[in-house]
Parts: structure tokens; C-alpha cells; sequence
């Protein structure tokens, strides 16, 4: 981002999700949380980064598992609408922000 920055372009961050397979465990989820985290830290960090939207905010619609199947929980709640730890790693990210 820095570097696009660097040459004077805006930076969007747009439709994020970071899928996982379906069968992974909650080491899975908590490094799901630490990308969302990592690239809203970054987002916050870089002065053109002027956007950053996921792609949905639950699993229950993603489009993922119809084009990946054995793949989807790409997003911040899960199915049941219950936030996931890339939810809490969000907002994490917001109240450290510079």
C-alpha cells in the first residue's frame, strides 16, 4: 500500500474475504482473524488507503462454496450470524489505530 501510495494512487481495499477449508480447526478461524487484522492495519497505516470493504459479513451467503466447494467461512460471522475471530481481530484493529 505504502508503495502505492508512493506514486500517488488512492488504495481500495475491496470485497475481502480470506476463505478456509471446511474442515479446518479454530487454529484456522484465529489466523483468518490475524489476515482481516493485518490488512485493516495496513489500510489504517497508509495515508491513500482510502477504503476497505469485505465481500458479505456472514458465511451463510458467501459465494465461495459454490465455486470452491470444501472452502468457504471467508467472512466475519459464521453462518448463525455469530462473529467469528476475525470479527473481534477487526475491531481490534480499529481501537489501536494511530
Amino acid at each position: 500500500m505504502n508503495r502505492l501510495s508512493d506514486l500517488g494512487l488512492e488504495v481500495h481495499v475491496t470485497e475481502l474475504d480470506v476463505r478456509l477449508p471446511d474442515d479446518g480447526g479454530p487454529e484456522l478461524l484465529e489466523a483468518q482473524g490475524a489476515v482481516y487484522r493485518d490488512m485493516l492495519s495496513a489500510c489504517l497505516r497508509a495515508s491513500s488507503c482510502m477504503a476497505f470493504t469485505a465481500w458479505g459479513f456472514t458465511d451463510r451467503y458467501s459465494w465461495i462454496p459454490h465455486f470452491d466447494p470444501g472452502r468457504g467461512r471467508a467472512l466475519i460471522f459464521d453462518s448463525d450470524y455469530s462473529p467469528k475471530p476475525a470479527y473481534g481481530a477487526l475491531r481490534l484493529a480499529l481501537a489501536t489505530a494511530p
